[in-house]
């Protein structure tokens, strides 16, 4: 059973694409993650536009400006048309419609994979595996009393580990045993999973004869904003006339129209696929926002970098960026208009890596002013 190997849970193709010579091996991330390593940018322009003009079998582009790893090791075609690779991460079977035969011109095989697990993440999935395949199980049980861990920060999960732990959650609980739970004194009604709202400091009491999982969840709204922060990463802004020169956000007048230059940088060399983000006073609105590249009239601007996607949100600027070792930061822009005179509180820029949330930079709150049209 391929659930019974986790390691083959370490490669996710999320991005399916695969070509061969006799065949060629794509396991695949999204474009967005990847970029051309440098033994690839130096290929010819025939052989790069040959990437980019792959298509599976479903029709999806694949390999847009790919890092790739040559692949010079053992497969096996099955019988159904998938075919079986053994990875220095363990064997992996792509399906038939990620496997396409044909000319290939790097002469080799190629593959491309990312992976986001950590051992916490390991933990976690090899709990699943083992409860629902019923193997091992005094290694479940071994396993399910250290959970969920010291590296267990609800804030700094990543979305493996932060999907994993809810698989697991759920896999636990499948046997529904009733928890018999008192609350000051107060027995609750019996069910497998017991929720009740806590107004203060309370006593609970575990009245059955078997350990229960317990957490505690926080709703509301912040009643002041988060400090300044970072960890692996900087961010910085500017605000800017329209020739450059710095802008006095105190004497800000209403239809002014200014620009919002973000720079940074990950200072960890290792890749991140990162969300940029500036909310917006409730008196500004977006104008415009900038392409990659030279901004024409606007020299001083420089050279924008290249983004994966700018969303089209009315209360934040957002821009997602790829980060890599040898190209570590980025520089975006946007333009805005002051439209409504009053006071308002400016929240921090803030990046951060979209699937590892504790490597992040994070700017402190600030007060604006927008004053009247003269």
């Amino acid at each position: 059973m391929a659930r019974l190997r986790p390691s083959r849970r370490r490669i996710s193709p999320v991005w399916p694409c695969l070509r061969g010579a006799v065949l060629i091996v794509l396991v695949c991330a999204t474009p967005a993650l990847a970029r051309w390593k440098p033994q690839y940018a130096r290929q010819s322009p025939q052989v790069r536009n040959w990437f980019e003009n792959q298509h599976n079998a479903r029709g999806q582009s694949c390999c847009l400006d790919a890092d790739g790893h040559a692949f010079y090791g053992a497969y096996v075609i099955n019988p159904n048309g998938s075919v079986t690779l053994d990875l220095p991460r363990g064997q992996h079977t792509l399906p038939a419609y990620m496997v396409l035969p044909g000319p290939n011109p790097t002469g080799h095989a190629i593959y491309w994979y990312k992976d986001y697990g950590t051992a916490l993440r390991d933990q976690l999935a090899i709990v699943v595996l083992l409860k629902e395949s019923g193997l091992l199980p005094d290694r479940l049980t071994a396993l399910t009393a250290a959970l969920p861990g010291t590296d267990l920060r609800p804030d700094g999960l990543s979305t493996q580990e932060s999907a994993w732990a809810i698989a697991a959650a759920a896999a636990l609980g499948k046997d529904g045993q009733p928890a018999r739970i008192q609350l000051d004194g107060r027995a609750l009604p019996v069910s497998a999973s017991v929720t009740t709202m806590l107004t203060g400091p309370t006593t609970i009491h575990n009245l059955g004869e078997r350990a229960v999982w317990q957490s505690v969840s926080v709703t509301g709204v912040l009643a002041e904003a988060p400090p300044a922060a970072r960890s692996g990463m900087r961010i910085t802004r500017k605000f800017l006339h329209e020739d450059g020169t710095p802008i006095d956000l105190d004497t800000l007048r209403q239809n002014t129209s200014f620009v919002l230059l973000l720079e940074g940088r990950a200072e960890d060399g290792q890749e991140h696929h990162a969300l940029i983000a500036q909310g917006l006073p409730a008196g500004w609105e977006i104008v415009g926002r900038f392409n990659e590249g030279a901004v024409p009239g606007m020299a001083w601007l420089d050279k924008l970098s290249t983004t994966e996607a700018q969303p089209a949100a009315d209360d934040r600027y957002a821009a997602v960026v790829a980060l890599a070792s040898d190209s570590a930061s980025f520089r975006v822009a946007v333009r805005l208009r002051a439209v409504t005179p009053g006071t308002f509180e400016l929240p921090g820029a803030q990046v951060s890596d979209m699937y590892r949330p504790a490597v992040f930079a994070r700017q402190a709150a600030a007060r604006i002013k927008v004053l009247s049209a003269e």
